[in-house]
């Protein structure tokens, strides 16, 4: 069956926890992923270990997944327009892990925040020199889109409005930068998750924090199950009540794997068993 995963920022116990309890139940399981794989949590180095070895499996490119492409690759999918140089991403994204990126790599702290402030190519190579050439090309490989008959799955958002056929992927390419850059940057706002589309097939997203769109911060962090879509960034490096999802688009059920590497299996928001 095809379990999709939610974003992983850095969180590899989770991960391989999850990876774990899915194949005890699904000897066939092929996983997909939503994008970001760096920043935030503590070990984005280990995540990149495991998902290079890890069969049946396939990876859409995240925004942080994104950034990494401009420093490791010096090309990437698509920047913002408000970060078009790399000295400008690496200070902003600081902020948002990549220095925890850089320490799960061995890379000395002080050596990063000099860099943030005497910029140059060179010295940022010999930083990342360290990256191995298999998590270079990882990121060098990462699917924008990802498509089947019944569904697709995208980091960030596909406007409500845009048809999603014949062939998403080669709209996504090749029409306009703006439906590129909301593949990998956009976010939804909660009247687009509840209403109508213009799609034929069910879209899979992360990005965004479930937890950004509830209004009881006491919430589960689970799936948000919309209009012809649902939400998988359950927000696993952002917080205690964070967890990790793998969504089985062909049962509609469910596995987290929270903080504390407890497993949960849900279905229909219902929670049925902790492992």
């Amino acid at each position: 069956m095809r379990w999709i995963v939610g974003d992983i920022h850095g969180c590899a116990r989770p991960l391989d926890r999850l990876i774990r309890e899915v194949n005890a139940r699904d000897s066939d399981a092929f996983f997909f992923f939503v994008g970001d794989y760096f920043n935030r949590g503590p070990d984005s180095r280990a995540v990149l270990d495991r998902l290079v070895t890890l069969k049946n499996a396939r990876f859409c490119r995240g925004n942080h997944d994104n950034v990494l492409d401009l420093l490791l690759n010096k090309q990437c999918y698509d920047v913002r327009l408000d970060m078009m140089h790399a000295h400008h991403l690496f200070n902003s994204f600081l902020d948002a892990g990549l220095d925890r990126t850089l320490i799960s790599y061995g890379i000395d702290l002080a050596e990063v925040y000099e860099l943030a402030v005497d910029w140059s190519f060179t010295r940022l190579d010999d930083l990342l020199a360290v990256v191995p050439d298999s998590h270079r090309r990882f990121v060098r490989r990462l699917e924008p889109v990802i498509e089947h008959d019944d569904l697709f799955i995208m980091h960030a958002r596909l406007p409500p409005e845009q048809p999603d056929g014949p062939d998403l992927l080669v709209d996504v390419l090749q029409s306009s930068r703006p439906l590129r850059h909301q593949a990998i940057w956009g976010r939804y706002k909660r009247s687009e998750i509840e209403g109508p589309k213009a799609w034929r097939r069910r879209g899979f997203f992360g990005h965004t924090p479930v937890s950004f769109y509830q209004h009881d911060r006491g919430e589960p962090v689970l799936p948000i199950i919309g209009e012809q879509m649902v939400l998988l960034d359950t927000a696993i490096a952002l917080g205690m009540d964070g967890r990790l999802t793998a969504y089985c688009a062909d049962t509609d059920r469910y596995l987290q794997v929270d903080r504390q590497l407890d497993a949960i299996e849900l279905s229909s928001g219902q929670v049925l068993r902790h492992a």
